[in-house]
């Protein structure tokens, strides 16, 4: 597509399918981007994998090599800046917070929505997970699981709407299974349900 790979210089084995995309990439190795803009901003970064539109649009690598996240999904890890080794899978996935945090994995529509600087967090679900943004170390399986937590973590919610409104002070390390399981746990912690 128009300007794709544009201001490639020394940058090897790159693909890039798609309007604008890998436009800045100068030396980053090994990537590919598919899709309009997808990957457009990255200069050094490396192996990494966008497909959709503005999938890892705004990615920048801190350092040369740094990379190896994986977007796929429309606006998926748009956002996303200096992350890695993330993988969102699915339209909207890591896509409104300015991403500079590694090891995340977020598989459905709106998971980790708003994730920055949280890292090493498992979202998996529709909605899972969508206001973390400073958590770590938060499992969250189901739709609108751990769904209002954003900045603390340890906490393991498996089941559509478990821990749904917790938004705790502190690390939680709730562990709640279950349709709705903890689902009125605001502040509460070290909770095994």
């Amino acid at each position: 597509g128009a300007y794709s790979g544009f201001n490639n210089t020394s940058g090897t084995r790159n693909t890039f399918v798609g309007e604008g995309c890998g436009f800045t990439n100068s030396t980053g190795i090994r990537n590919t981007a598919i899709g309009a803009s997808a990957l457009k901003l990255n200069v050094q970064g490396d192996q990494n994998v966008a497909v959709g539109t503005f999938a890892l649009e705004d990615f920048v690598a801190d350092t040369d090599g740094h990379g190896q996240n994986t977007a796929v999904g429309y606006l998926s890890m748009a956002e996303a800046t200096t992350g890695t080794a993330n993988t969102a899978l699915g339209s909207h996935t890591i896509s409104s917070g300015l991403l500079t945090g590694d090891h995340n994995t977020a598989i459905g529509y709106q998971s980790g929505l708003a994730l920055t600087t949280g890292f090493k967090n498992t979202l998996i679900g529709s909605a899972a997970g969508d206001a973390i943004n400073t958590g770590e170390y938060n499992v969250a399986v189901g739709y609108g699981a751990l769904s209002t937590e954003d900045q603390f973590g340890y906490n393991v919610a498996v089941g559509a709407f478990s821990l749904l409104v917790q938004d705790a002070a502190d690390n939680a390390f709730n562990t709640a299974v279950g349709y709705n399981t903890g689902g009125s746990i605001t502040t509460g912690i070290r909770n095994t349900i």
